[in-house]
């Protein structure tokens, strides 16, 4: 992942390939993600800070994935899972509580 995040190189045809497979959320057609485009007036709207929040306190999350593809349902355990383990090493990398808001902030 170090290579990734120094930005990486990949192939053309690599790159094409994923936003073809995640082209449906570019726009917003499906239940789950809605559509953004501060341009056109449509508002981020996201329910993650809050279930990172429920699962961060020990809370237990139920999602309901009969009406998501399969494709929105990895989308949706991959955010969760990288916001999560982001989250982790940034508290690990923090040397001191001031630091902490820095670490979180570069991570996300």
């Amino acid at each position: 992942t170090g290579e990734a995040e120094s930005g990486a190189e990949y192939l053309p045809g690599t790159i094409a390939a994923v936003q073809r497979r995640v082209g449906f959320l570019r726009y917003g057609y499906t239940r789950v993600f809605t559509r953004f485009d501060p341009d056109l007036g449509y508002a981020y709207e996201s329910t993650l800070p809050d279930i990172i929040c429920s699962l961060e306190r020990g809370r237990v999350i139920v999602v309901d994935t009969t009406l998501m593809t399969e494709m929105e349902q990895f989308v949706l355990t991959t955010v969760v899972a990288r916001v999560l383990f982001s989250l982790r090493r940034a508290l690990r990398s923090a040397d001191s509580p001031a630091s902490l808001e820095a670490e979180i902030r570069q991570a996300l």
